[in-house]
């Protein structure tokens, strides 16, 4: 009976023993032929295989599902599985190195995520202080910096960063006399007639280009024959613009109690001129130069012709000689005989801006005047000088 009983419990015990090594063996195969690896790169294994393989008695097979644990990124249950291997093994449980490595790099592409986000954000919002800043402050130079390139001015309102510095400054409008000369050309023939009756119809022209000299005064950086053609173009577009103004009319002198020349009315720079202002305090002691009482013109018959074009830098010179040879030598202003001379009025009102009279005279004049000629002054003819 003792023998029979001991039969019965090695039979069941080879039983078992057997079971758990063809268990164990399976576990073994399946893991085996599906190549878990750290290499693996599908998933091979199903999640009941894997809890079967971590069920194992068989360290090697438990390590092995739970590397593909990790390579599935399943790290929590990777984890646990360690900790549970660590607890049977009597040591306190520690963090799988692999997956803790890949939960420190899940959480650092997190973390970079979102300083990134930051980062933008951060950005953005410096971009939107900045746009409002240039917008507030930098705008309207911007604008008025027609120099600076597109590509410059894109870069400064997008980021605020400008490639190299864009310089501003206020642009400053362009200033010429090629306004008044169209006009002198079209309404002022060679003699110096003036169609003020086909100009009045066309007296904004006019205005325009008043308003530019308004807007563009003397400035000292000019040479010296910029600044005098500018005074004298002034006096002799504000005078046809008085006699526009009160047109028609006979003479200059029906204007304002017969001395238009005392009105300020003329707007330059910030300050209020007469004509009288422009031709006596500014032009005749600033530049001390005789022959501009050939260039501007007080619009009645005795005055020096108004010259058909403007005065300009480059041809003051040339055309002060021969606005002078011209008035001294046309006998309807100037009567030259080897007896007598018969000069122009102006010849006496201003007498000393020309020094020596005969020796100016003679200069200029075809006819001379001799050392004992009597000179005399004709009588002035105020009526408008109108063809």
């Amino acid at each position: 009976m003792y023998k029979f009983v001991l039969f019965l419990l090695c039979f069941c015990f080879l039983g078992c023993s057997s079971q758990n090594q063809t268990k164990t063996n399976d576990s073994k195969s399946v893991l085996s032929d599906r190549n878990l690896s750290s290499e693996a790169k599908e998933d091979i294994v199903t999640e009941s295989e894997l809890m079967e393989a971590l069920a194992s008695e068989d360290k090697a097979i438990q390590e092995k599902a739970i590397e593909e644990l990790i390579l599935k990124e399943n790290l929590a249950e990777a984890d646990k599985a360690l900790n549970e291997m660590d607890s049977e093994n009597g040591r306190k449980p520690v963090p799988n190195p692999q997956a803790l490595a890949k939960q420190n790099e899940k959480i650092e592409l997190e973390q970079k995520d979102q300083t990134e986000v930051k980062t933008i954000k951060n950005e953005n919002e410096d971009i939107v202080k900045t746009e409002k800043v240039i917008l507030s402050t930098s705008k309207e130079e911007i604008v008025k910096n027609k120099k600076a390139p597109k590509e410059e001015i894109k870069k400064v309102l997008i980021t605020g960063k400008p490639e190299k510095e864009i310089k501003t400054s206020p642009a400053k409008e362009t200033f010429n006399h090629d306004v008044w000369n169209v006009m002198l050309n079209k309404f002022v023939n060679v003699n110096g007639g003036v169609n003020y009756s086909a100009w009045l119809p066309e007296i904004e022209q006019l205005d325009t280009y008043l308003a530019q000299l308004m807007k563009n005064p003397v400035e000292s950086s000019w040479s010296k024959n910029k600044q005098l053609a500018y005074w004298i173009n002034a006096y002799n577009a504000f005078t046809v613009k008085m006699i526009l103004d009160n047109y028609p009319l006979k003479s200059i002198m029906d204007l304002h109690g017969g001395k238009p020349w005392d009105k300020k009315w003329i707007k330059i720079g910030g300050k209020t001129f007469s004509l009288n202002n422009i031709e006596n305090d500014i032009i005749r002691p600033t530049f001390n130069e005789p022959r501009i009482h050939f260039a501007v013109n007080c619009a009645a018959r005795s005055c020096p012709p108004l010259l058909n074009k403007a005065w300009t830098e480059k041809n003051i010179a040339l055309n002060f000689e021969k606005q002078t040879k011209s008035f001294i030598n046309n006998s309807t202003h100037n009567t030259i005989t080897s007896n007598e001379a018969k000069l122009s009025k102006i010849f006496d009102w201003y007498g000393k801006d020309f020094g020596d009279l005969r020796s100016f005279i003679n200069k200029y004049g075809e006819q001379k005047i001799n050392p004992k000629t009597k000179i005399k002054f004709k009588d002035y003819d105020w009526a408008l000088n109108a063809q």
